[in-house]
């Protein structure tokens, strides 16, 4: 079982439509998905309809620990897809956090892991969990990196969202340390509109260190129809080109597991 962390610190770049995406054309492969939602804005619960409630979301997870996992999934509407939501409320995992340090809870996702595999009930069912990260190294982000198999990154190519890149590097570097495991599985670009700008950006991020997914995801006018439906991307309109661009990109995706 591998665990994916979708990370940028700078928002708007496709972070939860993308992990959202994710799951469900995994799942429709026939993968068990956990997802865990790390951002206070709760986003990826909207997504799926989901409203956390108090001691079961990622709050609880971080602060009661991963002996009591099954309390704090919610099962999705859709088949091989469960949640672990959250709210703002998981703003209070940071103050916990200064007052206690964060080694109770960057282990927590950690033993949910061990958990999930050595749970005779469960069947060690889950293929994947997805993490759908805040815009910040919080309480939730921490726990999330240092539990993480893999990082995928997305990005929009505007010199807001690359400057960036420098930072996240560094912090990324920084997490290994708790977790030498840790790596980037790629970087994704998002709403791509084929500019000259973006493609000379495009070409500069493929010749930095870091990987790039050879599958861009191009801009399309339906993913905020979705948001508004509470359903992943390829539900609300499996033909657009963001849609086709996901598909391609889980090929991609399972072909590096």
């Amino acid at each position: 079982m591998r665990t994916i962390a979708i990370l940028n610190f700078k928002g708007g770049v496709g972070k939860t439509v993308s992990t959202a995406t994710l799951a469900y054309l995994l799942a429709k492969q026939g993968k068990r998905i956990l997802l865990i939602d790390a951002d206070s804005q709760g986003n990826l619960s909207m997504s799926f309809g989901i409203d956390a409630e108090e001691g079961a979301d990622t709050l609880a997870l971080l602060t009661e620990g991963a002996g009591y996992y099954p309390e704090f999934v919610t099962p999705t509407s859709f088949e091989g897809i469960d949640l672990i939501p959250s709210d703002i409320n998981l703003l209070t995992a940071d103050r916990l956090m200064v007052q206690s340090g964060v080694g109770r809870m960057r282990q927590a996702i950690a033993d949910l892991r061990d958990a999930i595999a050595g749970d005779a009930d469960q069947g060690g069912a889950y293929d994947l969990i997805l993490i759908d990260c805040p815009p910040a190294l919080s309480a939730a982000c921490t726990a999330a990196l240092a539990a993480a198999d893999d990082v995928i990154i997305p990005i929009r190519l505007d010199y807001f969202s690359t400057g960036g890149m420098a930072n996240l590097v560094e912090q990324l570097r920084y997490m290994r340390s708790m977790n030498p495991r840790l790596s980037v599985m790629g970087v994704l670009v998002t709403q791509f509109t084929h500019m000259p700008d973006e493609k000379a950006a495009l070409e500069g991020l493929r010749s930095d260190a870091l990987p790039v997914f050879d599958t861009v995801i191009r801009f399309s006018k339906a993913v905020p129809s979705a948001t508004f439906q509470k359903v992943p991307l390829p539900v609300s309109r499996p033909y657009c080109a963001a849609s086709r661009d996901y598909g391609a990109l889980v090929k991609e995706i399972m072909g590096r597991c």
